[in-house]
């Protein structure tokens, strides 16, 4: 532990806001390889970082949505990625489709950035897939969204007992956007720990990260079929 904190010390040395900004990429990729958001010391560093990548930094030190909001009011790169991030979602980084909001961003721009993009530039829609989800941890939990999906069948379920995706995602992250539209086909208990969510999506790890993000306690894995 000491050699640790000996190397982070010497691979870290105290510089100035001047000294930072005048520094080779090649040595200031060093200086703030082990930068801390959390650690005071560090602070000129992560400043000099967001100055010189603001989107990469963003992404390095955690809340995404909510950096790239900050730094949109000044910033148009910063506008003009989280407006598409919005209009195509980042479900890892919790920025789930909204077109609405992405439209705000375009509007505040002027233009939509997405205009320009030929349809070979775009990903093309993946086809339907039947995946199972295998949720483990907190038993309360697994209850928890066991009742949201017979709560969604009782009121939005097909006639064969099948519930909309959307609907789910609505309820958990609060997008119901078309690309996540889908079916949930079926939930089964394996255990008291393990539940097996069987569904046919299209954006398969959307529903993935919706649901470990609403629920800490839970582990989502997905078996495809």
């Amino acid at each position: 532990m000491v050699q640790v904190k000996l190397f982070q010390e010497k691979a870290n040395p105290p510089n100035s806001a001047t000294d930072l900004h005048n520094m080779e990429v090649g040595e200031f990729v060093l200086r703030s390889f082990f930068a801390s958001k959390n650690n005071p010391a560090d602070q000129p560093i992560i400043q000099e970082m967001y100055r010189r990548d603001k989107i990469g930094t963003a992404y390095r030190f955690g809340d995404v949505e909510t950096l790239l909001q900050e730094l949109s009011r000044d910033n148009i790169s910063a506008a003009e990625h989280l407006g598409m991030l919005y209009e195509l979602g980042n479900e890892q980084y919790g920025i789930y489709i909204d077109k609405a909001r992405a439209q705000s961003y375009y509007d505040m721009l002027g233009y939509n950035p997405m205009d320009g993009l030929s349809e070979e530039d775009m990903i093309p829609e993946a086809e339907p897939a039947i995946v199972t989800y295998q949720l483990s941890g907190n038993a309360d939990d697994l209850k928890a969204i066991e009742q949201i999906i017979h709560s969604l069948a009782k009121f939005y379920g097909t006639p064969n007992g099948e519930v909309n995706v959307q609907g789910l995602m609505k309820v958990l992250v609060g997008s119901d956007a078309y690309e996540y539209r889908g079916n949930i086909l079926s939930i089964i208990y394996k255990d008291e720990q393990t539940l097996h969510i069987q569904a046919e999506v299209r954006k398969t790890e959307a529903l993935r990260y919706a649901i470990s993000q609403c629920f800490s306690n839970i582990r989502v894995e997905i078996i495809n079929e």
